[in-house]
């Protein structure tokens, strides 16, 4: 709790600050309607925003209904005459929610917060998530903890400096880190002015080197595998082994973080059963992470500026004499 002038207590507003932040960005990303015969019983940026609020309450199709009904406040702001159907809100995850409609979501979310991200450092990482319905308990209870044979893998590039996910790719796993480097590469630098990539050991390859020095004109930072010195065979690999830059190496720590916070909010489960809407569900996941990190940011703005501590015993009673 924060107090502002006049030593009154503010209440948490994140929610209805992101759900102002989610309704306008689906605004930018598509049109209200997709024809002129459609019902208009509801926008698709109503229906968009409805999917993100749901994604970040970790809400089920049914839930999400029972909540918009039991909220005034967040019907308000997205202008909801009566809350949607839970078929409703499926039907247009299925149907409506495309790769291009994420991509375009992705860039309008780095414009939520304060700060655009320019140029800077980009660190890439990836994870993978659990693909089932049943809980862990009774995955245990029937001795089906052993793993399983494929999962979706989520792949990210976060910009370094305002912490948000410039860049995306999600594949099946398991599978190898290395390929997936010049497609998240290439799409971070068409958003944001690069200047240097971070990346773990499984992405090295001379190839990703050439391809981030040559091709996109940054530099590389990937450390070469191997604990022998020398034993790099290729130009940049010898020089990670030889001068490896490891003050600006230490960023890349930030994009674990990235991930531990979507996995700590989110869950490291996704619950759609094709591969195809597994994919969908990890891009909103991310496109939800950065309207939660911008709306959060730019609120601890504007709040904070206002903030005055309560007097002290001095000060007080000074006040009341005069």
């Amino acid at each position: 709790m924060v107090f502002h002038r006049g030593w009154e207590p503010v209440k948490d507003q994140s929610l209805l600050r992101l759900t102002q932040c989610a309704y306008q960005v689906a605004q930018r990303a598509m049109p209200s309607f997709r024809s002129k015969f459609s019902k208009k019983t509801f926008t698709q940026p109503q229906l968009l925003a409805c999917l993100i609020l749901k994604t970040y309450l970790r809400l089920t199709y049914r839930g999400a209904e029972a909540w918009l009904q039991a909220t005034d406040r967040v019907s308000r702001i997205l202008g909801l005459k009566l809350p949607p159907d839970h078929s409703t809100l499926c039907w247009f995850f299925h149907h409506k929610l495309t790769l291009g409609l994420l991509q375009r979501l992705l860039r309008q979310s780095l414009r939520v917060g304060p700060h655009w991200p320019q140029a800077g450092v980009v660190a890439l990482d990836s994870t993978g998530f659990w693909a089932g319905h049943s809980s862990r308990y009774y995955r245990w209870r029937c001795h089906h903890e052993r793993g399983q044979r494929g999962w979706p893998k989520w792949a990210i590039a976060v910009a370094v400096r305002p912490q948000l996910i410039c860049a995306q790719l999600c594949r099946a796993g398991p599978c190898g880190d290395f390929a997936d480097l010049p497609p998240l590469a290439t799409a971070a630098h068409r958003l944001v002015r690069m200047r240097c990539v971070l990346a773990d050991a499984g992405y090295d390859s001379e190839s990703n080197h050439c391809f981030c020095r040559q091709t996109l004109k940054v530099r590389s930072i990937i450390p070469a595998r191997g604990h022998r010195p020398g034993s790099a065979s290729t130009r940049y690999r010898q020089q990670m082994q030889r001068r490896f830059p490891r003050r600006i190496y230490r960023q890349r720590w930030k994009v674990e973080t990235v991930i531990s916070v979507v996995k700590r909010k989110w869950g490291d489960a996704v619950s759609a059963r094709t591969e195809a809407r597994q994919f969908r569900e990890l891009w909103l996941m991310g496109v939800t992470y950065n309207l939660h990190r911008g709306a959060v940011k730019l609120l601890f703005i504007i709040v904070i500026p206002t903030v005055r501590p309560p007097p002290s015993g001095k000060d007080f009673n000074r006040a009341r004499r005069s």
